[in-house]
């Protein structure tokens, strides 16, 4: 490991970050900048890379902070699940897994606001923003160094996290440096707290050599038994307590459950399924109707007719979307820069694609 750090230091698989200079006042006030997508973040000319990872975890907080709620009349709907209290306790290093749209990434956003409001060193990536070195860290914002390295060197000495979310999307072999990580920082005071969908961890070696070992619960519905050599944490739907919870303080969900039979009320335990169902309560479908629905597809066909094929631009919308899908495919990611999409389609149409998906 030690070995490793020293390469890092010296800068091996080191990228550079473009940065702009911003004038502030007169023009020999000019203070250094990394872009975060569209977020500024000041730093100093010598470059913290411990306050660059602050500034990294901050804007990636409001970037997960729309996954831990729901939409409604009121704005959003905070779903406070009871599983963050446990995962918070356990030590060492985990996956959180489970099948797409459990709400992954909204249990790591609150374990994420969790662990800072106990002032525990707490780091938070996003695998769709890391660049393809160590030392990048989200889009064109870099380290000077490695990540480990950083992270060896971070004065402290309780415990810290780093979370990550969506494993799932590290199908280039570039970022192989993350589960080299992982095990890297095994002993250390850092822990490493993942997500990644169940069907893709089943079936990566390198994930589940990394996060190798005994799963983190003993209880059946909390574990897989496909991965009773992998330290997991199994994220099911939501409770009926849970659910019940949800409907006294949301009205939107509670329509959805007055009177649902014991299907429906299965289809909207699962969180990526409610989120739909409230996002087209809010774009005027009648709860009703909504009840009406017998799967997810069918839910899915409901909300491509109401974003999509019946809006004035919809043919638009359209093409936007199929364009993307396929560049996505072709490029085997689940993100893409605007730019790498050339489509004909008018520009307001991109736009509400855009925000809308």
């Amino acid at each position: 490991m030690f070995g490793w750090l020293r390469r890092q230091r010296r800068g091996e698989g080191r990228t550079s970050a473009p940065m702009s200079n911003i004038m502030s006042g007169t023009a020999h006030d000019v203070v250094q900048a990394h872009r975060i997508d569209q977020v500024v973040v000041n730093a100093p000319p010598e470059r913290d890379d411990v306050q660059i990872l602050r500034d990294v975890t901050d804007a990636n907080l409001r970037a997960l902070e729309q996954h831990s709620g729901l939409p409604s009349a009121a704005g959003r709907s905070v779903v406070a699940r009871s599983e963050t209290q446990e995962l918070s306790e356990v030590e060492g290093s985990f996956v959180i897994t489970g099948e797409p749209g459990c709400g992954k990434s909204g249990v790591v956003f609150r374990l994420a606001v969790q662990l800072q409001k106990r002032g525990e060193d707490m780091v938070l990536l996003t695998v769709e923003t890391l660049g393809e070195a160590s030392g990048a860290v989200r889009g064109d914002v870099a380290l000077t160094g490695g990540l480990g390295a950083v992270l060896a060197d971070w004065p402290g000495e309780g415990r810290g996290t780093v979370l990550i979310d969506g494993l799932d999307a590290s199908r280039r072999d570039s970022l192989g440096w993350l589960a080299n990580l992982v095990t890297d920082l095994a002993g250390s005071r850092w822990r490493v707290v993942a997500t990644m969908r169940r069907f893709d961890l089943i079936h990566s070696t390198a994930w589940r050599q990394a996060f190798a070992g005994r799963p983190v619960v003993d209880s059946d519905e909390r574990r897989d038994r496909r991965l009773d050599d992998v330290r997991h944490f199994v994220l099911g739907d939501f409770s009926a307590a849970e659910l019940d919870q949800l409907a006294t303080d949301d009205p939107d969900v509670g329509r959805l459950v007055d009177g649902a039979d014991l299907h429906r009320l299965q289809l909207i335990r699962h969180p990526f399924n409610l989120r739909i169902a409230c996002e087209l309560m809010q774009a005027g479908e009648p709860a009703l109707s909504l009840a009406k629905t017998r799967d997810q597809l069918q839910l899915l066909q409901r909300y491509w007719r109401r974003r999509v094929l019946d809006q004035p631009d919809g043919e638009a919308r359209a093409r936007v979307l199929t364009t993307v899908t396929r560049a996505m495919l072709a490029r085997r990611r689940l993100a893409l820069q605007p730019r790498s999409c050339r489509t004909r389609c008018s520009m307001r149409a991109r736009r509400c694609c855009a925000t809308a998906y």
